[in-house]
């Protein structure tokens, strides 16, 4: 392990070379004090980040919580270069494709690949399906 130095005063740890711990860490207490937690990388060709769960037969990756819900509050976005949200999950349930579908986040419910006993189709569309830039081509599926 490389060296480890400590500021009494802010409680900060710094590491120069691999941290490697045998139990969780933890960012943040749940107070409105904590922290964000940030990953920074310039690396061309490799991801920015991977996590890995060797386990084989029920080997969970990640899982993202919120105490928020409803419109406002988003689960997971992801941004490109240019600043453009390509994706977006909100917390009532809807999500939107591409900087245009993300900004409209569309009028219904898009599911794929749901057999139980409330989805038993591959697509389901909860009220229109629209052809973008032609408002007159559309199949409308009104309620029963």
């Amino acid at each position: 392990m490389a060296s480890y130095s400590c500021t009494a005063d802010r409680g900060t740890a710094v590491f120069g070379g691999d941290v490697v711990t045998s139990g969780s860490i933890y960012i943040g207490e749940g107070t409105a004090g904590a922290r964000t937690l940030n990953v920074y990388a310039n690396v061309s060709g490799q991801y920015a980040a991977k996590i890995d769960n060797d386990e084989s037969s029920s080997g969970h990756v990640l899982k993202l919580e919120t105490d928020g819900n409803g419109s406002s509050t988003r689960i997971l976005e992801m941004e490109d270069g240019d600043g453009d949200i390509v994706f977006r999950a909100r917390a009532d349930g809807r999500f939107g494709f591409g900087p245009d579908g993300v900004s409209s986040m569309g009028a219904g419910t898009f599911v794929v690949g749901i057999d139980n006993s409330s989805h038993t189709a591959d697509i389901a569309i909860s009220k229109r399906l629209q052809h973008l830039g032609d408002s007159n081509t559309y199949l409308d599926f009104p309620s029963a």
